[in-house]
């Protein structure tokens, strides 16, 4: 209902279909992950709180590196070592089979890598949060990063690549002193205007819905973190819609936000 309130072909802040908004933080890390790939570097990192768009940085990323002579192989949240391997393993197109133990996860990826950089392939492996993997991923970390072996001296080889947050006990991969690194930032004011027009604008919207004090309110209330803009952008969208609102006016931000946040929220500073 209240997308049709607001002429909007779908939600705007749900995948598949929301697109990738330009940010400078954002399009440095895809530009890291990219050359890091193209030139071989066996680890690259990026690190930041949970909701900064680590995801779409990876997916975007991917969009870039994907080629002929490129095989990526990604898995999101890993429960163990285990699954982490067999996932890896398969997506570098091992034959999925039953539950594997770690030991034959990590043989059945190992000869998947082997494969194809014999084939002279360029094997890229993600890691979307391996913090469920618990200390199985730091005991892993050597080993993925050591499949470089594999590769053939005058060839692009394995790159790993590990997405972690800053909130994350330190059982992840990013130990190796020497990877690449990457940071995304929290948006600023106007990176969360243009952040909340593109996805609208893609969704169909025609017309402005978020008044000037009502984007600051968003950008404030959510520190500049890119899933809680989109959370509280919804909820004020969908009241709004039952309100019959034309436009969103910032009261109606911090009504939603008084209600989901469920504390007092700070008096909004004017000129």
């Amino acid at each position: 209902m209240w997308m049709r309130h607001w002429d909007l072909a779908r939600d705007p802040f749900a995948e598949p279909g929301s697109p990738y908004v330009s940010l400078p933080s954002h399009d440095e890390a895809v530009a890291r992950l990219a050359y890091a790939v193209q030139t071989g570097q066996p680890h690259v990192v990026v690190r930041a709180a949970s909701g900064m768009g680590k995801t779409a940085v990876l997916r975007q990323a991917i969009g870039q590196i994907r080629g002929p002579r490129c095989r990526v192989a990604v898995v999101s949240e890993p429960p163990d070592g285990a699954t982490l391997l067999g996932r890896l393993a398969d997506g570098l197109g091992a034959r999925p089979g039953p539950e594997r133990s770690l030991g034959q996860a990590w043989r059945s990826l190992e000869r998947a890598v082997r494969v194809l950089c014999l084939e002279g392939l360029q094997v890229v492996l993600a890691i979307d949060d391996c913090r469920g993997a618990g200390g199985r991923a730091r005991n892993l970390a050597p080993g993925l990063v050591g499949l470089e072996r594999l590769t053939p001296r005058d060839r692009r080889g394995v790159t790993v690549i590990e997405l972690s947050r800053d909130d994350a006990d330190q059982t992840t991969l990013d130990d190796d002193r020497w990877a690449l690194r990457a940071a995304l930032r929290p948006l600023t004011r106007s990176e969360a205007e243009a952040y909340l027009l593109q996805k609208l604008a893609a969704a169909g919207c025609r017309k402005p819905i978020f008044t000037s004090r009502a984007i600051t309110r968003l950008q404030s209330l959510c520190a500049g973190v890119p899933r809680g803009l989109e959370r509280l952008a919804t909820l004020s969208l969908t009241a709004g819609a039952i309100h019959g609102n034309e436009v969103i006016p910032a009261e109606i931000v911090d009504g939603v936000a008084r209600e989901w946040l469920g504390q007092t929220l700070p008096t909004e500073v004017t000129a």
